[in-house]
């Protein structure tokens, strides 16, 4: 199920930084449960910023650190291309 959800007050000032003015700063964002992703056809997968991109790239193809291992990220790497 995908859905919106509004987020809570320490996410918005968290973010506040990236906007010009606070009431620029999002207050909702979209959520979607593992049974929609898991049906998908095709998931696309953004990151920002250098650090992300790397640690995307090991949860996708390995080595991934223990700390980061997640059960979908071993499903999806099982998935024909």
């Amino acid at each position: 199920m995908t859905h919106r959800i509004y987020l809570d007050q320490l996410t918005i000032e968290a973010n506040a930084r990236f906007f010009s003015d606070t009431s620029q700063v999002p207050q909702y964002a979209l959520t979607m449960g593992i049974k929609a992703i898991m049906q998908a056809k095709k998931i696309l997968l953004v990151v920002n910023g250098e650090n992300k991109e790397e640690i995307l790239y090991q949860a996708l193809n390995g080595p991934l650190p223990r700390l980061y291992q997640l059960p979908l990220f071993s499903y999806i790497r099982m998935l024909p291309s």
